[in-house]
């Protein structure tokens, strides 16, 4: 039998446009102008659905927080998948700029 979804408790795609939206720009912010707010929206609609599928209402966390936490992530992985260099070369960078 497959896992048992918790749809009570799961925002619906309208009540889930402002949380993705206020994690994109607050992401964002500290991102240079070269990265569309727009790239983040859409990753973060992959960390929604994700949070969807995933959550646990067991585990003690109410369903946004959970899906604050996975739609960052999803904008997160986003940014490292286009991001040219490395971790550790991104951390020299910064290093040397300093």
């Amino acid at each position: 039998m497959g896992k048992k979804t918790h749809v009570a408790h799961v925002l619906t795609p309208a009540e889930a446009i402002p949380l993705i939206r206020r994690v994109a720009f607050r992401l964002a912010r500290r991102l240079p102008p070269q990265v569309q707010v727009d790239d983040l929206i859409g990753a973060g609609w992959i960390g929604y659905i994700q949070a969807c599928k995933r959550f646990d209402p067991t585990r003690g966390s109410t369903f946004e927080q959970y899906a604050e936490y996975r739609v960052r992530g999803a904008m997160l992985d986003e940014l490292r998948q286009i991001d040219p260099y490395g971790r550790d070369t991104r951390a020299w960078l910064r290093k040397i700029d300093a």
